[in-house]
Order: structure tokens, then C-alpha cells, then sequence
């Protein structure tokens, strides 16, 4: 089990995104991922998402594949005020995260 901070990771937001089509919404708060021949199951808690996978697999795949060692609010901070159409765009699109999909998966989609 591995717990990751919501505060840049919406999974509802990278599932509605369009990004890729095996991950699932299976109930409120609850997601399943699969990529290539893994699959975790995600669950909701006050400030965190739940992953369930070993470390040693999160750190392996699931923390690559989510791009969680990119640093997304730096993206939106370096977004000029004066732009109110990509500030509004960067807000919006707060929490989603750029999928490491596989290049095939990521063609099918």
C-alpha cells in the first residue's frame, strides 16, 4: 500500500482527461489503473489517494507512469499573470498529470 498526496494528483481529473482508456472509475473514491500487464487500484482518503501496490512497485512503475517526480506546480507558477487565458487554463487543469503511457497503449488511445 502506498499513499500519495492529493495536492497534485487528481485521479478524477487524469481519468475524465482523455488520456488513456483503462482507467476506470468503479465507485466513488475508487479507481483501477492497468498499463501494460499491471494494474493498481487507487481509493480515496481525506487528503491522500491509496495505492494498491508494493513500494518496491510503485517506485518500480506507478510513480514513473503517474509523472509524480515532475514538479507541475512550478509549471503553473511560471505562467505569466498578464496571460488570463493560460492562467485560467493552468488552474483548471490543476491536479492532472501528464501520463508516461506505453507508446502503443498511448497510439491506441
Amino acid at each position: 500500500m502506498v499513499v500519495v498526496s492529493k495536492e497534485e494528483f487528481d485521479i478524477g481529473k487524469i481519468a475524465d482527461s482523455g488520456q488513456c482508456f483503462r482507467l476506470k472509475r468503479l465507485e466513488e473514491g475508487c479507481f483501477r489503473a492497468v498499463a501494460g500487464n499491471r494494474w493498481t487500484e487507487l481509493r480515496e482518503r481525506a487528503d491522500t489517494w491509496v495505492l494498491d501496490c508494493s513500494e518496491e512497485e510503485f517506485d518500480g512503475f506507478w510513480r514513473d507512469y503517474f509523472d509524480l517526480n515532475t514538479d507541475y506546480a512550478a509549471f503553473r507558477a511560471a505562467v505569466s499573470q498578464k496571460d488570463a487565458y493560460l492562467t485560467a487554463a493552468a488552474a483548471y487543469g490543476t491536479g492532472i498529470r501528464i501520463l508516461r503511457q506505453d507508446p502503443w497503449e498511448m497510439l491506441i488511445t
